[in-house]
């Protein structure tokens, strides 16, 4: 079994006054470094994914590289979700995304700095973060089914959880799920 290298850290392209994000509160073997090694390509998607969420910010995989005989994947380019400049296709945008690309160099080939501010607290608004419960699912379809207004259930739900920060998902997200299933 092959085992997969974290080659490069950091990148030329950063200027000086980027931030690195608050490594406070993750275990020294929950930070990216070089040299680390991953049995399987997923395993290093999790481990970054994981380090993401708990940092504050959102990955996408930007590229794979796949064996030319068998198929296999080899390489993989994890970046921010902010990486890149977005352009606009509208001549007079209505309104701004607050949420876009604002040209950060994070991926995996490991980079600590962003060119945004993260924060962990906001993690679980991003749409790879946010997930509906097998028990959360069931009090939907139960409170459907009673035709009890989703907004009471979200409120229900979010005095269950201690806060709507704790629930891992939006009303919409609710609203979708109910949509979703009729």
């Amino acid at each position: 079994m092959q085992l997969l290298d974290v080659t490069e850290v950091g990148s030329e392209e950063m200027e000086l006054g980027d931030e690195l994000p608050d490594h406070g509160c993750l275990q020294k073997d929950e930070i990216p470094r070089v040299g680390m090694r991953f049995a399987q390509l997923q395993m290093a998607h999790d481990f970054y994914v994981t380090y993401a969420k708990k940092v504050g910010f959102a990955t996408k995989i930007r590229t794979t590289t796949y064996d030319k005989i068998t198929k296999a994947p080899l390489n993989q380019a994890i970046h921010c979700n902010r990486d890149g400049y977005r352009k606009s296709r509208v001549k007079a945008p209505t309104r701004k995304n607050t949420i876009s690309a604002a040209g950060c160099k994070v991926l995996f080939k490991v980079e600590l700095t962003h060119s945004h501010p993260c924060s962990a607290r906001k993690a679980v608004h991003y749409h790879e973060y946010r997930q509906l419960t097998m028990h959360v699912k069931c009090v939907i379809e139960d409170n459907d089914e009673a035709e009890i207004r989703p907004n009471k259930t979200f409120l229900a739900l979010v005095n269950e959880a201690g806060g709507p920060s704790n629930l891992g998902f939006s009303e919409k997200d609710l609203r979708n799920y109910i949509t979703a299933r009729l």
